[in-house]
């Protein structure tokens, strides 16, 4: 390589490591100048419902089969509950649950006084046959998704089914690896056509103009998004 062209390329490097610090710190100001913005902004562990694969929101607002969201994080779930059977009419809390965010080996919250076992990966109420029916698991297995719905200000929560974990993963990694962070994408979930009950997918993923005052809040919901 010529003096000339090891110069060129030495400019370019530096042009381009400039651009990346420029770029970093204007993420930096943005994010900085939207943590006043996101204090305005609600939190709440209300849940969106997707009964009939439809999409309504928990002020009663129904978006139908399709709905657009911005998601700011997610935890992996385990919940028993004393009453096997879902009663929208007796709304139970779980006697034992736990919440991971990431690769952390699952164990159940610390401030649950008799936890049914010492971990969720051995526990007998997370194997395969031990549900009732001898098909699922007696112990409700679900992903928990932080999310924004387009036109919203508030975090609400959308439940993923165990059915639907590998495929939400997936995808959402996936955005992740695109962009760095999900909070960066609107999101378009609608339901697996694949199957008769209610299973939320990402099927498509634009840009978030928002992603700088989304980012602000993802760090205040998932401080508290983990049950204690």
């Amino acid at each position: 390589m010529t003096k000339q062209a090891t110069a060129s390329k030495a400019s370019t490097d530096v042009a381009v490591k400039n651009k990346a610090t420029e770029l970093a710190n204007i993420e930096q100001e943005m994010a900085a100048a939207a943590e006043a913005m996101a204090a305005g902004l609600q939190v709440t562990s209300d849940k969106v419902s997707t009964q009939n694969k439809a999409y309504k929101l928990p002020d009663g607002t129904l978006l139908g089969p399709t709905m657009e969201a911005v998601v700011l994080g997610f935890t992996r779930s385990h919940s028993y509950y004393e009453n096997e059977q879902y009663d929208p009419q007796n709304i139970q809390e779980p006697m034992c649950y736990a919440d991971t965010i990431g690769d952390t080996d699952e164990v159940p919250t610390a401030s649950i006084e008799k936890p049914l076992n010492p971990d969720c990966k051995s526990c007998p109420n997370n194997q395969f046959g031990s549900a009732s029916n001898g098909k699922g698991k007696r112990c409700k297995e679900e992903m928990r998704v932080a999310i924004v719905p387009k036109g919203t200000k508030e975090a609400v929560v959308l439940n993923i089914p165990p059915t639907g974990i590998k495929a939400f993963s997936k995808t959402i990694n996936s955005i992740i690896k695109a962009n760095g962070l999900p909070v960066k994408a609107m999101c378009r979930f609608e339901f697996n056509p694949s199957v008769q009950f209610s299973q939320p997918i990402i099927t498509d993923a634009a840009g978030n103009p928002d992603f700088a005052i989304h980012f602000a809040q993802s760090k205040e919901v998932m401080a508290d998004f983990v049950r204690k």
